[in-house]
C-alpha cells in the first residue's frame, strides 16, 4: 500500500529551464527550507496561454496541476492529523486555529490562475506542460510517463516546522470472528507475513521503486525518508467512524469545492461527527 503514498513530483527539465540548478529543490528538501512559500512562490507567474483562446485550459501551461484532491495532502503535511485516536476516544484538529490557517492558505493557492486543478486530469504535467503536480495514486503508473520528474514530500507549512509529514496508504487485514480454526489462521498469517517481509518488500523496493520508478538518487532518497522518517497514516482511512472523516475530509470538502467557510462548516458538522465517532469508539474499541 505505500506505493500510493502521494507525492510531490517535479519535471526536472522545465526547473533548469527557468533557471534553477537541478538539486535545487533537493538541497531544499535536505535543509527543510521546502515550504508552503516556496511552492507558492515558484508556481506565481508560470502561467501561459499556450493556445491563445483565453480559457484556463488542458492545452495550457501552468505552475501546478493536479486533480481536485491533490493539494489536500497540503494538510496532513503541515502536521495536522484531522481525526486521531486518544485512550478515550477521538479527536480532532479541524477546529483548530491552525487547521483554518492552513486550508485558508491552501485555498489562496489553488484559486491562483497558475494552478489547473479540475477533474481527474494530470494531463498538463504529463504532457510537460506543468512545473509540478500532486501525485497520490499508483506509484507504478509513473512508469507510462516520460517526464524527467523528481520526487519530492509534502512542503511544511513553514520553516518554524520542524520535519515533513507524507502520509504513507495503509491496509487492515480483517479476520471474521466466525473462523473455527484460529491457531492455523494465525500461523498462516504469520507465515505470510514473514514470507512478505523476506520476499516481497526486496523486491518492491529494491528491484521495482528504485530500478523502474524514481529515476534519480535525490528522488530514492526523499522517497525512503517518506517510507520512513516522514511517514504518517491516517487512523480514520482503515476504520472510518464517518465517511466525512475519510481523507482529512472536512477540510478536503472545503479545498475541492473552493468554498472559505471551513471553520463554519466544521462548527456546523462537529456535534455529529462526534457521536458518530463515539458510537464506532463504544462499538469496536472499548471491549
Amino acid at each position: 500500500s505505500c506505493q500510493s503514498t502521494p507525492a510531490v513530483l517535479v519535471n526536472n527539465d522545465i526547473l533548469v529551464d527557468r533557471g534553477y540548478e537541478a538539486d535545487y529543490l533537493y538541497k531544499k528538501v535536505d535543509n527543510y527550507e521546502w515550504t508552503l512559500d516556496t511552492l507558492f512562490e515558484m508556481v506565481q507567474g508560470v502561467y501561459q496561454d499556450l493556445n491563445q483562446n483565453g480559457q484556463h485550459d488542458l492545452e495550457d501551461f501552468y505552475g501546478y496541476a493536479s486533480t481536485p484532491y491533490g493539494p489536500v495532502y497540503f494538510y496532513p503535511g503541515a502536521g495536522l492529523e484531522g481525526t486521531y485516536l486518544t485512550d478515550s476516544g477521538f479527536a480532532f484538529d479541524f477546529g483548530t486555529d491552525k487547521a483554518s490557517t492552513v486550508v485558508d492558505r491552501i485555498l489562496d493557492f489553488v484559486e491562483e490562475d497558475d494552478v489547473y486543478r479540475k477533474e481527474w486530469d494530470f494531463a498538463p504535467f504529463m504532457s510537460g506542460n506543468a512545473l509540478f503536480t500532486t501525485w497520490a495514486s499508483e506509484m507504478y503508473g509513473l512508469r507510462d510517463w516520460t517526464v524527467n520528474y523528481g520526487v519530492l514530500p509534502q512542503p511544511m507549512f513553514d520553516d518554524t516546522q520542524d520535519t515533513y509529514y507524507d502520509v504513507v496508504s495503509g491496509g487492515a487485514l480483517l479476520v471474521p470472528i466466525t473462523i473455527t480454526d484460529p491457531e492455523f489462521v494465525g500461523a498462516m498469517i504469520e507465515a505470510m507475513s514473514s514470507g512478505s517481509a523476506r520476499l516481497m518488500l526486496p523486491a518492491f523496493y529494491e528491484n521495482f521503486m528504485q530500478q523502474k520508478i524514481l529515476l534519480d538518487d535525490a528522488s530514492r532518497r526523499n522517497w525512503e525518508r517518506m517510507m520512513s522518517e516522514w511517514s504518517v497514516g491516517e487512523f480514520v482511512r482503515c476504520f472510518c467512524p464517518d465517511s466525512r472523516l475519510n481523507n482529512w475530509g472536512v477540510a478536503k470538502d472545503c479545498i475541492t469545492s473552493d468554498y472559505r467557510s471551513f471553520k463554519q462548516s466544521w462548527d456546523k458538522q462537529e456535534t455529529s461527527l462526534d457521536n458518530s465517532c463515539r458510537e464506532f469508539y463504544k462499538m469496536f474499541m472499548v471491549d
